[in-house]
């Protein structure tokens, strides 16, 4: 995001609005699994949908959002060259948790 923000600032060109997403989007599932693994976490059933809806009304966010998900591609930025740090959550999820 950071660097994203920096092009941003350093580019006039960029203006609209784009997608600050990597190139290739996982399911929640797969997010959390990559999660656990890097934590060292055993496996853990998912959350009941009542239970979602009920974290969303509390927090003031779209349940919607939460149990379907938006599969959004940074295409701008993939047609501007663009390049991320990791395209893939698993190096992702390492770096960001390395010890």
């Amino acid at each position: 995001m950071m660097r994203l923000f920096h092009r941003a600032l350093e580019e006039e060109g960029m203006k609209g609005v784009y997608h600050a997403a990597v190139s290739e989007p996982v399911r929640n599932e797969e997010l959390m699994k990559g999660l656990r693994t890097v934590l060292g976490c055993g496996w853990s059933p998912p959350a009941p949908e009542w239970a979602v809806k009920l974290g969303c009304r509390i927090l003031g966010s779209d349940a919607q959002l939460a149990l379907t998900g938006r599969r959004c591609v940074p295409s701008r930025l993939l047609n501007e060259d663009f390049v991320f740090n990791h395209e893939v959550l698993k190096t992702a999820l390492a770096d960001l948790y390395r010890k």
